[in-house]
């Protein structure tokens, strides 16, 4: 009988042991699952709050809360597939104008270091109040003067509107002696357009000169504005916006491309002496 009870006792303890490495496991899924479910109703509520408070500022036109807001939460989880949804539900006309707008300047190209909701907020902010704060506070609106993601700049002359790109972590096109050449955004509702930006503190009247007089010739460089600015330091910042070339300058191109062909070559050339050309007729060589 001892033997049997001994045999009962292991069977009983094999058993509970058994059940045990089958029961825990399940628990803890079940705990795992449940807390998952939790989590998920709490973000689908906090989704819940951030849209009502979007709505609310929409319906009240107060855009430039509606930015600060869209960008904090996109931070949080309200990614630009929620934005534009809502966007779609508010159906306010300015808004809808400001996602088109945004949608066509991120697609510029993938490393422009500014989220979409930034887009939308810098966007909303040049709708809607760019004109008014311009008389205010000049052509040249740092982030420190307007809160707003990124810098603007605002060229009286050709009345056309650039958002600086220039920020820690996006690489600069180039840098020389007295120059740094930086890329911003042409901003257009219809068709945006990505522009290289050189700035310098050294006067540039030759260049500038030069550019103006040379705008539309055949083998000249498309300049888009000629800009005068100071900074934080009170130094004159002389800015010129031209047309990006994604291979850079002729030097910068023939040291990518150390081998191309005889057509390449021969186009090149073709360029350059319609440039010189168009200066010679100029005046300026």
């Amino acid at each position: 009988m001892s033997t049997i009870k001994q045999y009962a006792q292991i069977l009983s303890r094999m058993l509970l042991a058994f059940l045990l490495c089958c029961t825990v496991p399940l628990l803890c899924s079940f705990s795992k699952g449940h807390e998952k479910k939790n989590t998920q109703k709490a973000n689908a509520r906090q989704m819940e709050v951030w849209e009502k408070k979007l709505k609310a500022l929409a319906a009240k036109r107060d855009w430039n809360e509606f930015g600060n807001l869209a960008v904090q939460v996109a931070k949080r989880g309200f990614h630009s597939g929620k934005l534009k949804k809502l966007v779609h539900k508010i159906q306010n006309p300015t808004l809808k104008a400001a996602v088109r707008t945004s949608e066509k300047m991120k697609k510029l190209s993938p490393d422009l270091g500014i989220s979409f909701s930034e887009l939308v907020h810098l966007s909303l902010f040049i709708d809607t109040e760019l004109s008014s704060k311009i008389k205010k506070k000049g052509n040249y609106l740092s982030r420190a003067a307007t809160d707003l993601p990124r810098a603007i700049e605002y060229d009286v002359e050709s009345g056309l509107t650039f958002i600086h790109l220039k920020t820690e972590g996006v690489a600069k096109i180039g840098k020389g002696r007295k120059k740094l050449v930086t890329k911003s955004i042409l901003y257009d509702p219809v068709k945006p357009e990505l522009v290289a930006n050189c700035s310098s503190t050294i006067p540039m009247a030759d260049e500038m000169k030069a550019l103006s007089a040379l705008q539309g010739l055949p083998g000249i460089v498309e300049t888009k504005a000629i800009t005068k600015r100071k900074n934080a330091k009170k130094k004159i910042v002389y800015g010129l916006f031209c047309k990006y070339y994604p291979e850079g300058d002729l030097s910068n191109f023939l040291q990518k491309h150390p081998r191309m062909s005889l057509k390449k070559r021969m186009q090149i050339a073709l360029e350059l002496l319609k440039g010189l050309e168009s200066m010679h007729e100029q005046g300026f060589v």
